[in-house]
């Protein structure tokens, strides 16, 4: 229903489009002026209604608003050149329209301003705002013409008609009141609109009714039956909306107008001049079009207030059948919920309970339901739960957190819960009620508690090894210790056989085996029981490593293997390490290294991983570790071959040590098959730098 001009468009914006729209006002202007002229000469008197304004205004209303003002410029000239078409011979005629059509320029230019400032999406007639502005802006624009054409006729060489300003303002009023509203109704598009509204046959009827009523009226002059003509008026308004207003409004125009001018019509029997019955005419048309565009828009607002009433209710009952499937189904998962559901008021009363209370605490909801919570929690439970719940009531945002608590059983037993409440605020954020879920949760308590338990039980029996292994160690090595020192005695001595000698020496190797066992294991009890302690000094890492090839070079030796060491230069000399224990890891590795590679290179390489983290790597060329045993090579007791016919012996605990000790010092051991063939066995350990001291070093 609202007329709105396409300012955005490309077309309303294109320098033709101004031209063609220009255009159209001053033939549009021209056309109705020239009309209005020419029925005036033939009747003998003034038209009734002046369209050129109208016509003008309507179509300047669909054009883009760049495109006004030169409208407004078009229309001017167009009815200045009507004038001075038809007006042949008269010297003054080009002059005085000149300065007469000045008043219908001032009006045309008001009516833009104020629509544009009060209407800037455009009219819409079917409502009462912009209809009571539009009629506003009939009476007030026409006046201000009227009043400027009166003033400029005294400057013309004609004599000045009688009630001249009420015919120009008549006129005037009643062109914009029945031909502008007109023509923005009925238009290509809205005719197009009204096609797919098919007229019913009780529309039709109504048009007819007006039509007949028309004809009726205006074609006697014996009756005055103008009273006939508004209720047939307000029927095709009422049928039609503001379409059928407007159309309606327009025909009896027409037909009063053109009856009246052809002498035939209640008008005429008025005893007076022709002016004052043209007069009393504008006023009859005026009457019907402030009767049937006022009736018409508010049929078209009680209309749009019936389809906001009827999608609101739809939407209402949408509404409500969504809240009642979801009522479904939320009461369907608190039905199957395994867990109990409860709402209680904040001072405890129980508003609500799932049907999963009988499973959980024994109780029927039947049985809660109504009763106060603190009826059934353990006295010295109370406190934290009141604590907690005035938490969540003073602060919207504060954290929900798991509470345990005791509750009583229907046998008088205490049982276990675990509750996690939330709180539902009303409009003004007061706490109106608690919302919760409530599990028992007694025999995870048993559970934890019968793993507390186990875990002293567990703490002590590691006590009682390390103690036990503490104690066997000093048992088993003092006369391991022994065993050593003899054999070795009994190995150097000269006076010894040869035969009894390789005894000797078979006795000192399985007395040196069993005391590297009994110091692995001892050191993976520390590692496991976490009574480890490390010894970190400052330690000129070059030397720590030298020293360690040195311990295998012998074995390296007899086996033809190369040994290189590689210290990036980014490695500080000196770091703060335990030295006895980064030994013992590195011993470990080399070890194997050599052990299990018969010709190539052993390397050990030494970088920094980042500031602090020192990376140390052991690269051999030997057989490497078959994929489905590296994942078990760090596990204790563990070992590449652990079939019946293994070459190399060991207990497996070695690598297991290296990074239970790796670990230890704030690092990680592990495995990387080496590019080309062979074995990286690598640690990564804490080692920050220390400022060499060159004294205490020398």
């Amino acid at each position: 229903m609202r007329q709105a001009a396409p300012t955005s468009s490309k077309l309303g914006r294109s320098p033709q489009a101004t031209v063609v729209w220009t255009l159209a006002a001053f033939l549009a202007s021209a056309l109705c002026t020239g009309a209005s002229l020419n029925f005036a000469r033939e009747a003998g008197h003034f038209s009734a209604i002046w369209p050129a304004n109208a016509v003008a205004l309507a179509l300047m209303l669909r054009a883009p608003r760049a495109t006004r003002l030169w409208m407004v410029a078009g229309a001017y000239l167009g009815m200045v050149g009507a004038v001075a078409a038809s007006a042949q011979g008269v010297a003054w005629a080009l002059p005085g329209a000149l300065l007469l059509y000045s008043a219908n320029l001032l009006e045309m230019v008001l009516c833009l301003l104020v629509l544009s400032r009060w209407a800037p999406r455009g009219l819409d007639f079917t409502r009462g705002r912009d209809l009571l502005l539009f009629c506003g802006l009939t009476l007030i624009a026409p006046a201000v013409s009227a009043t400027l054409s009166t003033a400029l006729l005294t400057l013309l060489p004609v004599p000045v008609p009688p009630y001249s300003w009420l015919v120009w303002f008549g006129r005037n009023m009643l062109g914009l009141l029945i031909l502008t509203p007109a023509l923005l109704m009925i238009s290509p598009r809205r005719i197009r609109a009204r096609r797919l509204k098919p007229w019913r046959p009780w529309d039709v009827a109504a048009g007819i009714v007006l039509l007949a009523v028309l004809i009726g009226v205006f074609s006697q002059t014996r009756y005055p039956i103008l009273f006939l003509v508004p209720p047939a008026l307000v029927l095709v308004a009422f049928r039609r909306g503001a379409f059928g207003g407007a159309l309606g409004v327009l025909l009896t125009a027409a037909v009063s107008v053109g009856a009246t001018v052809a002498g035939s019509g209640p008008i005429m029997l008025i005893p007076a001049s022709l002016t004052v019955r043209v007069l009393v005419l504008q006023g009859f048309l005026v009457a019907m079009a402030a009767s049937a565009l006022p009736v018409a828009a508010a049929l078209a607002r009680q209309r749009r207030l019936m389809v906001s009433l009827k999608k609101a209710t739809a939407r209402a009952e949408r509404h409500r059948r969504q809240a009642e499937a979801s009522e479904r189904r939320y009461r369907l998962m608190a039905d199957s919920a395994t867990d109990m559901i409860i709402r209680y008021t904040p001072n405890g009363r129980m508003l609500f309970v799932s049907p999963a209370s009988q499973q959980v605490q024994g109780y029927s909801p039947e049985a809660l339901m109504g009763r106060f919570m603190q009826d059934f929690i353990h006295p010295d439970d109370m406190p934290r739960l009141i604590a907690n719940a005035r938490r969540l009531m003073d602060d919207e945002a504060a954290e929900r957190r798991p509470i345990e608590f005791r509750s009583r059983m229907p046998d008088g037993g205490w049982h276990w819960f675990e509750t996690n409440p939330s709180v539902r605020r009303d409009e003004t954020g007061a706490p109106i009620e608690f919302i919760d879920v409530m599990r028992n949760i007694t025999a995870r308590k048993a559970a934890e508690a019968e793993l507390a338990t186990a875990r002293v039980a567990a703490g002590q029996a590691a006590a009682a090894k390390a103690d036990f292994l503490g104690t066997m160690n000093h048992e088993l090595r003092t006369p391991l210790t022994s065993i050593i020192g003899f054999s070795d005695l009994l190995v150097e001595s000269e006076a010894l056989p040869a035969a009894e000698k390789r005894y000797a020496q078979c006795v000192r190797q399985a007395a040196g085996n069993l005391f590297v066992l009994i110091n692995d294991v001892l050191d993976f009890s520390r590692i496991d029981s976490g009574s480890l302690r490390l010894e970190p000094e400052a330690v000129d890492l070059p030397d720590l490593l030298t020293d360690a090839l040195e311990h295998v070079r012998s074995a390296a030796e007899a086996r033809d293997l190369e040994l290189r060491l590689l210290i990036d230069p980014a490695v500080p000399p000196v770091v703060q390490v335990d030295p006895a224990r980064l030994r013992q890891i590195l011993l470990n590795f080399l070890t194997n290294a050599v052990k299990f590679t018969e010709t190539g290179s052993v390397r050990l390489h030494a970088v920094m991983v980042h500031e602090g983290r020192l990376r140390l790597a052991v690269i051999d060329t030997g057989p490497g570790v078959p994929e489905e045993r590296r994942a078990a090579l760090f596990e204790r007791f563990s070992q590449v071959d652990n079939s019946s016919s293994r070459v190399h012996g060991g207990a497996g605990l070695g690598l297991a040590i290296c990074r239970g000790l790796a670990l230890a010092m704030g690092g990680e051991a592990g495995y990387s098959p080496a590019p080309g063939g062979g074995s990286i066995f690598w640690c990564e350990i804490t080692a920050p730098a220390v400022q060499a001291d060159v004294g205490a070093m020398g």
